[in-house]
């Protein structure tokens, strides 16, 4: 299936949700006004998630070590981790 047929049907499914035409119109205006705003939030969600991930492999982190982050020695991983990507 193609994207045209891909908002076809969605437009389809949209009325018999019982939604007019102009509205969804109206929603499409809407989303292709906020898709900047969209996708710089999306950028900066990218751009935090290589810092974590960047902070846990400094720290020596496994996916191990930070399970147990209410107390001992997960959470002084976990604390390193934060340190680190709060300093970038």
């Amino acid at each position: 299936m193609d994207k045209t047929d891909l908002n076809q049907e969605l437009r389809a499914s949209m009325r018999a949700f019982g939604l007019s035409d102009p509205v969804i119109d109206l929603g499409e205006e809407v989303l292709a006004e906020l898709k900047p705003r969209f996708e710089r939030i999306d950028a900066v969600a990218q751009i935090n998630q290589t810092r974590v991930l960047n902070a846990m492999q400094q720290a020596r982190v496994s996916e191990h070590d930070a399970l147990p982050i209410c107390h001992g020695e997960g959470r002084n991983h976990v604390d390193r981790v934060f340190r680190a990507v709060r300093r970038n």
